[in-house]
């Protein structure tokens, strides 16, 4: 059975390198809303108009086997820092 995400892993520094399917986010201000009147930038992961979520695993991995190695690296880490 094959692994569902590809990671690095520095063994200078003890770190475990989890990379996204879609490499990059493009480059723009993000606000919260196109009405001039409550535009305010906002952090990546806040609600906000035409954003998208960061995906994780391979091509024809599970959803539900990422979500389950993702927890397995959570549980066992102290620290996560991005």
């Amino acid at each position: 059975n094959l692994d569902a995400i590809k990671v690095f892993c520095n063994m200078e520094t003890g770190e475990t390198c989890v990379y996204p399917t879609q490499p990059s986010v493009p480059q723009k201000n993000w606000y919260i809303s196109k009405n001039p009147k409550d535009k305010r930038h906002v952090w990546y992961g806040e609600s906000m108009t035409d954003g998208f979520q960061f995906e994780y695993g391979g091509e024809g991995s599970d959803p539900a086997d990422v979500a389950i190695q993702l927890t397995f690296l959570r549980l066992m880490s102290t620290e996560a820092s991005q």
